[in-house]
């Protein structure tokens, strides 16, 4: 959709912005959600600054196979659902973490990878080490946003150096059961 794109004044604002503030940031979100707000001229601001960024880049309906989560491998935190993930290695039926393992070499600029895989739980690459954590709240009214707030719990988490891996992991679950709990 043409109303949904950035114009050239837009775009130039936000990318000075970036570059002239990024430094004073100690680490910054980026939610991709494909609706081209993330353009190319960003990308290289962000791989500059790949220990600063934490993204959670999504398919949809409307870009689905467009907002691939390949220009995002080097980051610091790298979130995507299991259907995002797989599109990215081309593969729908292998295990996720026999996946994880096969394309590891892939994920080596990454800090932590996080595949969300709804009521089953997640799976997290982090540091060379592969962890599962189930989720803990299953009974969802409407788990619209539950991934967006596991990522947005996990990186403030991850940030506060104040949790292992699993901890985070399971406080980012409750915080996403929570959500999901509501309409």
């Amino acid at each position: 959709n043409e109303t949904l794109l950035l114009n050239k004044i837009s775009k130039n604002k936000l990318k000075k912005y970036l570059i002239k503030k990024i430094s004073k940031f100690d680490y910054f979100f980026v939610f991709d959600y494909g609706y081209n707000h993330i353009f190319n001229e960003l990308l290289p601001i962000f791989k500059k600054n790949k220990k600063k960024l934490i993204v959670n880049c999504q398919s949809n309906s409307y870009n689905f196979g467009f907002n691939r989560a390949d220009k995002y491998l080097n980051s610091e935190i790298l979130g995507l659902d299991e259907p995002e993930f797989r599109l990215l290695l081309n593969d729908k039926t292998e295990d996720i973490k026999k996946l994880i393992f096969k394309n590891k070499i892939k994920f080596k600029n990454i800090g932590t990878l996080v595949v969300t895989t709804g009521k089953n739980g997640c799976h997290i690459f982090s540091k060379g080490r592969y962890y599962f954590i189930p989720s803990i709240i299953n009974n969802m009214k409407d788990t619209t946003g539950c991934g967006d707030v596991f990522l947005t719990i996990f990186g403030i988490l991850n940030i506060s150096k104040l949790f292992n891996v699993k901890e985070i992991a399971i406080i980012s679950h409750i915080a996403a059961g929570i959500h999901g709990s509501y309409l």
